[in-house]
């Protein structure tokens, strides 16, 4: 009889705390038409993260170009307005020593979508990153939250 009503809240648990590690915000699909234009001298950069249960609570800290621009949360996508030139993409291993860099320059094209992820490993999550197309990334993020107020 206990286990009757320990498992289904059990479950329950989970449920919320996995739901309260998703982003909050407004669906991308909602704001996409308006955000600002970008200015002439720089580029715009959207990094995003589809829900996954696996690494649900780990939100690691993007930084682009030495600043921090956002954070790495399920469910959320968010956007940086950065100078054209040379920039590296950095993103912290929360677990363990290391970091994940890749070097873009901004401007060209006008806008770079990048896809991040945890990834598994024998001591945890760690934070992944490709750069993909417009077309894949437009797709990806219509239903995700826009998280830009959370930089800090």
């Amino acid at each position: 009889m206990f286990d009757r009503f320990v498992k289904p809240l059990a479950c329950a648990s989970v449920a919320v705390f996995l739901t309260a590690c998703a982003a909050s915000g407004p669906k991308f699909a909602t704001v996409e038409n308006t955000l600002p234009a970008v200015a002439d001298n720089a580029g715009r950069v959207f990094f995003y993260r589809e829900y996954s249960s696996f690494g649900a609570g780990m939100r690691p800290d993007i930084f682009a170009c030495g600043s921090k621009v956002g954070e790495s949360i399920p469910g959320g996508m968010f956007y940086a307005d950065l100078p054209a030139g040379d920039c590296e993409i950095t993103i912290p291993s929360v677990m363990y020593p290391g970091e994940r860099k890749i070097k873009v320059t901004i401007g060209t094209p006008k806008v770079i979508y990048f896809k991040t992820w945890m990834g598994a490993s024998s001591f945890g999550g760690r934070t992944n990153i490709e750069e993909v197309s417009a077309g894949e990334a437009i797709e990806a993020m219509q239903d995700l939250a826009l998280t830009n107020e959370k930089k800090n």
